[in-house]
C-alpha cells in the first residue's frame, strides 16, 4: 500500500507506521525494555546516579570552592590533587562497576525490603547535597 508523501512522491505503509510511532510516542519496544526493568534494576541505576555522577560532580564543585584537603575520603583526596577529572572518571568507574552488579548481589542476597538499596541512593544524595552546600556557602 502506498499513499502519497508530502512531496506528491509515494511513501511506504512502513514508513508511514514508522512516522506515527514517532508521532504517538515510544515503540513497544522501547516500552518493553522499561517494563522489564525490576526494582534492583532501578536501584542500580539510582546508585549509579547518586553515589556516581551527582556525588562525581557535586565534589569537584566543593573541591573547587575549598580544596582537596577537606575530602573525607583519603583515596578520592589524594586523586582530587592530581587531576579532578581523574577523580571523578575514577569514582564513576567505581561506582558504575557497583551498580552494574548490584542487581545480582540484590537477589543472591535475597534482601527484604526494597528499600536496602532505595536507602543507599538516599545517602548518596545527602552526600552530594552536602557537597554542594559546601561549595556555596565557602
Amino acid at each position: 500500500m502506498q499513499a502519497n508523501g508530502p512531496n506528491g512522491g509515494k511513501t511506504t505503509a512502513s514508513r508511514q507506521t514508522r512516522i506515527a510511532q514517532c508521532i504517538t510516542g515510544p515503540s513497544t519496544r522501547a516500552t518493553q525494555l522499561v517494563e522489564d526493568v525490576d526494582h534492583e534494576q532501578e536501584q542500580g541505576l539510582a546508585l549509579f546516579a547518586t553515589h556516581g555522577a551527582a556525588d562525581a560532580a557535586s565534589t569537584i564543585y566543593a573541591t573547587q570552592a575549598v580544596g582537596a584537603q577537606t575530602e573525607a575520603n583519603p583515596i578520592m583526596a589524594q586523586l582530587l590533587h592530581v587531576d579532578p577529572t581523574l577523580a571523578a572518571i575514577t569514582m564513576l568507574a567505581v561506582v558504575g562497576a557497583v551498580s552494574i552488579s548490584y542487581p545480582r548481589f540484590a537477589r543472591a542476597c535475597e534482601f527484604p525490603t526494597r528499600w536496602f538499596g532505595v536507602g543507599l541512593a538516599i545517602a548518596g544524595l545527602l552526600v552530594a547535597i552536602i557537597n554542594v552546600v559546601v561549595g556555596v556557602t565557602a
